[in-house]
């Protein structure tokens, strides 16, 4: 039997004992005016109904078509947007609810709580040497190099999986930044001669930095994500450059900023999204 509801203008509401108990085990609508027994439905919530499920809408009386209920929305900001996105989220199990309810998990999809901790940088007792036009630090230390890599993960020590081809330290502008910042290391120019040669050729450095530095404070290590077409890519706490068993770690996640006040096309958030399923990452 098809749910049914009724739409007087401004409110949809669902009366019907064996709808309400459907919807509402379906978690849809929110009870009317604190009671059970009746629920009131969002326009999404009551087209949704209607285009997928053959739900019945009648106002004074008479059968309500989808086009003319919808019109009485069509003038609201990205209406149509934001059915087609509460439809798709629906269709993959996913419940859709207002953000002012924004509490507990509604029995489904709980949210996943990283283990995250309180970090404190080493104290760094070696001088690194910056180079502007790479935006790039080097600590030529080997003692003190291999110490940020093998127990903090700082940097890329001699070559890339290949420890004992080179004996030097290599930190990107993030991790100069963060070391000087918050682990004291001495450099040949200011911190602010870095972060103002990084925004010269990044604008956007400084709203990457304050993501880089928020995560690494977390506990969590951060390196680059050029080769997966990211700005990051997220290790948990604890990781190192080499498991136990020799093995290589590999990160299950990538992050990419989007500064809030940056203007983006759809197309680049999709592509995001679609390289980062493309290299089995979230």
């Amino acid at each position: 039997m098809p749910v049914e509801y009724s739409f007087d203008g401004e409110l949809f509401l669902v009366e019907d004992a064996a709808s309400v108990q459907s919807l509402y085990k379906g978690f849809f609508g929110t009870p009317f005016k604190g009671k059970g027994d009746k629920l009131e439905l969002s326009p999404e919530e009551a087209l949704y109904l209607m285009d997928v499920r053959n739900a019945s809408c009648k106002k004074g009386g008479k059968e309500q078509s989808f086009n003319a209920l919808a019109k009485q929305f069509k003038d609201r900001k990205k209406f149509l947007a934001r059915y087609f996105c509460m439809r798709d989220w629906r269709d993959r199990g996913l419940v859709a609810r207002p953000v002012s309810e924004a509490s507990g998990s509604y029995g489904r999809a709980p949210s996943v709580k990283y283990p995250s901790t309180d970090y404190k940088s080493p104290r760094v007792k070696a001088k690194a040497l910056f180079f502007p036009d790479d935006l790039f630090a080097v600590i030529d230390e080997p003692e003190e190099g291999a110490k940020l890599y093998d127990e903090e993960w700082f940097g890329q020590y001699a070559t890339y999986k290949s420890r004992k081809h080179g004996s030097f330290l290599k930190l990107d502008a993030y991790e100069t930044v963060f070391l000087a910042r918050h682990g004291g290391m001495k450099l040949n120019v200011s911190v602010e001669s870095v972060v103002k040669e990084a925004v010269k050729r990044r604008p956007d450095f400084e709203s990457l930095y304050a993501v880089f530095e928020d995560w690494r404070l977390r506990g969590f290590v951060l390196k680059t994500g050029f080769k997966f077409g990211t700005h990051f890519r997220l290790y948990f706490p604890g990781a190192r450059a080499n498991a136990s068993n020799d093995e290589w770690v590999h990160s299950k996640h990538v992050i990419h900023v989007f500064p809030r006040d940056a203007r983006l096309l759809i197309s680049e958030w999709a592509r995001a999204i679609r390289v980062a399923h493309g290299v089995k990452k979230t």
